[in-house]
């Protein structure tokens, strides 16, 4: 092949390759924004969440809520033993 064949050959296929995401058909913005259609679906919907989600009055006990902050900020720490017990080593069996 001639050297301007060659070149036009190249060029044919830069200018396809450079056409691949447009040739794709998909039904997305692009191939790498993920599934872009259902995001805006998602994000324009009216109101997502069900009405109780935004009840903060949440009634429960003073003491429990106590209870469960000192577990909280005591998680980790073991207790302290009162008293080592020996171990017994067998190195044989029954006889």
């Amino acid at each position: 092949m001639s050297g301007k064949t060659m070149f036009a050959l190249i060029g044919a296929t830069l200018a396809l390759a450079g056409c691949q995401e447009y040739l794709a058909r998909q039904d997305l913005a692009t191939p790498y924004s993920g599934d872009a259609i259902a995001r805006n679906n998602a994000l324009q919907m009216r109101d997502p969440w069900p009405r109780y989600v935004y009840d903060t009055r949440i009634p429960t006990s003073g003491k429990r809520q106590s209870n469960i902050h000192d577990r909280y900020t005591s998680f980790g720490e073991e207790a302290p033993t009162t008293e080592l017990k020996p171990l017994q080593l067998v190195v044989g069996g029954p006889e």
